[in-house]
Parts: structure tokens; C-alpha cells; sequence
């Protein structure tokens, strides 16, 4: 479980840096990409792939969702599945 809690804590983290950024609503998808990949990387966060990630923008509003699935076995055959969704919403649609 705790595995868990730090893996969403990360990402969650990460998104939150990337809403701090300076004129983070003018970047391009590939900027946002870009830089959630390198603090993925730093924090060896190896669940998100890039499918996982959703980047909307028009015009001064930007929306980054990251939904992604962790499977963790718990014992023999036994997994358990659990779904994240995380949201960052800047400027104005």
C-alpha cells in the first residue's frame, strides 16, 4: 500500500510543480510532455507512460490529466488494481 501512496504522491507532485511554472498555459503539448517527463524521471516514476497523459488547450487554458493503473501483487496469483486520475486546470476556457 505504501508503494501506492508514493507513486500518486509523485505524480501529484509533479503536477503541481508544472501548474507553478511560469507561463505554463502558453506552453505547447510537447513542452508540457517534456517537463513532466524529465520530474518523472528524476523521481523514478515508472507507472505513467505518455499514453496515459492528456494535454487540452485552447487558447489561455491549459488541462493535464494523468490517468493511469497499478497492478501489484499481493501474494501468489492474488493482484490488486487501482486506478489514479489527476487533474491540473490553469487559466480560463
Amino acid at each position: 500500500m505504501r508503494q501506492f501512496i508514493s507513486i500518486t504522491a509523485k505524480v501529484i507532485n509533479a503536477l503541481a510543480a508544472l501548474e507553478k511554472t511560469t507561463d505554463v498555459q502558453t506552453m505547447s503539448e510537447a513542452e508540457v510532455r517534456n517537463n513532466l517527463d524529465k520530474r518523472f524521471n528524476l523521481n523514478y516514476v515508472e507507472k505513467v507512460t505518455k499514453e496515459d497523459i492528456t494535454v487540452t488547450q485552447s487558447g489561455n487554458y491549459l488541462k493535464v490529466e494523468i490517468a493511469y493503473d497499478v497492478i501489484e501483487n499481493i501474494w501468489g496469483n492474488l493482484n490488486v488494481l487501482v486506478e489514479f486520475d489527476d487533474v491540473i486546470e490553469v487559466g480560463t476556457p
